[in-house]
């Protein structure tokens, strides 16, 4: 994750206790509108995926045209 002048202790600690109001996406964009500022955004990359260190990883599924 790249933090544009702000460093990972420092974001932490503005995110601690704020509440995501709505996430939103367009093409590999991701922001998150909190309750009050900061509100981050992430570039997906070209896996088009957010990976978090030391979390197991999610795996895409595509929902066959049958399923609920």
């Amino acid at each position: 994750v790249v933090f544009e002048k702000v460093q990972p202790k420092r974001f932490a600690k503005l995110m601690t206790g704020r509440k995501v109001k709505r996430c939103r996406r367009w093409g590999k964009q991701l922001w998150f509108e909190m309750d009050k500022g900061p509100c981050p955004t992430l570039h997906l990359g070209m896996t088009g995926s957010v990976h978090i260190k030391g979390k197991r990883g999610l795996k895409y599924v595509r929902l066959k045209e049958e399923d609920p």
